[in-house]
């Protein structure tokens, strides 16, 4: 071999490795290519599932949502949002121990989630946990809400309340709805809504106080005015719920029963011996009324 071949060769390999170098790194951006395509084409799978459960899920079809948000979190496992909504199916479901899996999971990553703690509540709630249902349901309404938070925080204490007044925590109930009212905004809906619940919890003063504003802000309305009635007249403020009743009347209620009450508010009114503005006269004529209607009583 000449002198000539003998220096060729180390530059033939160094082009040999520079070639192989130069294909290998060609190999991994090739790889690295298709690498990142299917991926995209798993997260675009995933969120064409995701899409397709959730509307399952809005639609009522919460056992057709459970299949395909499964299938979504089989291409992204770790997706936050994906968690939660199959949570929510899985509940719709009666499925509560998977969804309390779930739920506890992203309970431990974000403890302060309002929607989580709400639907930890709702699980508590099937599992016939009363304190810890109290306890997710005030984390929810102290909680944190991406969306729409001042009308899921009121929600979620519309829940609680719920939940108190069928467990016959009536007090409880009167408490949180004191708390809601504080803070209402001038809206007539939400003023009955308080209202109604008041009734429920016996609070018939307080409920009177939210009939009141709903009807300042809304003079006319027939639930509103319905409520005032009933509320007065549970009170015995007969007059008062007398008044009230005419105007629901008027104002259209179409309730035989509003028309009893009325009747019997009426009734109470044209009877009452301690009523003012009325005649020394009338006055001994209703006294002696009231005196005879005591003794057939008696009697009977």
């Amino acid at each position: 071999m000449n002198l000539d071949k003998l220096r060729s060769l180390p530059r033939q390999s160094a082009i040999v490795l520079l070639l192989l170098t130069l294909a290998a790194l060609l190999g991994f951006a090739v790889v690295n290519r298709l690498t990142r395509k299917f991926q995209h084409h798993e997260q675009d799978l995933a969120n064409y599932l995701f899409s397709r459960g959730e509307g399952d899920l809005k639609a009522g079809n919460p056992q057709h949502a459970i299949a395909d948000l499964s299938a979504a979190l089989r291409y992204d496992p770790d997706n936050y949002r994906y968690q939660l909504v199959l949570a929510k199916a899985l509940l719709a479901t009666d499925r509560v121990d998977q969804a309390h899996f779930y739920l506890i999971t992203l309970w431990n990553h974000s403890p302060q989630d309002g929607e989580v703690n709400y639907l930890l509540a709702r699980v508590a709630e099937k599992e016939r946990n009363g304190n810890e249902s109290i306890r997710y349901y005030h984390n929810s309404i102290y909680g944190v809400w991406k969306d729409d938070p001042d009308n899921n925080r009121r929600q979620a204490r519309f829940s609680l309340v719920d939940f108190l007044l069928a467990r016959g925590s009536s007090q409880e109930a009167q408490a949180e709805l004191i708390a809601m009212s504080a803070a209402l905004a001038p809206d007539p809906g939400l003023h009955i809504r308080v209202a109604n619940d008041f009734m429920r919890a016996g609070d018939q003063s307080h409920a009177l106080e939210q009939y009141r504003e709903a009807l300042r802000l809304e003079p006319k309305n027939v639930n509103a005015l319905t409520g005032a009635g009933e509320a007065a007249f549970g009170l015995r403020q007969y007059e008062t719920a007398r008044n009230y009743l005419e105007d629901a009347v008027k104002a259209g209620s179409g309730n035989a029963s509003i028309d009893r009450l009325l009747n019997t508010a009426q009734l109470v009114v044209n009877n009452d011996p301690l009523q003012p503005r009325i005649s020394d006269a009338d006055r001994s004529r209703r006294t002696l009324a009231v005196l005879d209607q005591l003794g057939e009583r008696l009697r009977d």
